[in-house]
């Protein structure tokens, strides 16, 4: 994955990597003429200092690579089984949004808006309305 990590809020001592690919889809509506749906993605929190803790990935069409949206736990998650830091667990397709509400709810990283919640539901209902993948 290309790109440097990000830093999450003050005070956190987290950073994320985030890569998304996408298409632009033609569709037959006078309003909204064009949609974007997401082709593929890598979606990683990582501690500041950069050891990996969780990534959800999807990459279809990679060689060598599996093809169905998986989730990685690494060695910032502080779990010692190697089986686990080489597992690719199948999740379901993950949203960016998903993403987000996981590193504000479950990780502490500060919301930069107070109705985050409310602009994270109204982006998700537009992605719902993808249904190509």
């Amino acid at each position: 994955m290309d790109g440097l990590p990000v830093e999450l809020g003050s005070g956190t001592e987290f950073s994320i990597r985030v890569s998304q690919q996408y298409r632009l889809i033609e569709a037959p509506s006078a309003t909204k003429p064009w949609r974007v749906t997401t082709v593929a993605y890598h979606y990683t929190l990582q501690e500041a200092e950069g050891a990996e803790i969780i990534s959800y990935q999807w990459h279809p069409g990679v060689p060598n690579s599996v093809g169905f949206p998986h989730l990685h736990i690494r060695q910032g998650a502080g779990l010692g089984r190697e089986e686990l830091q080489r597992a690719h667990l199948p999740t379901g397709r993950v949203a960016l949004e998903d993403f987000v509400r996981l590193l504000i709810v479950d990780f502490g990283v500060p919301p930069e808006k107070d109705n985050w919640e409310d602009e994270l539901e109204k982006s998700l209902v537009e992605f719902a309305e993808d249904r190509s993948w």
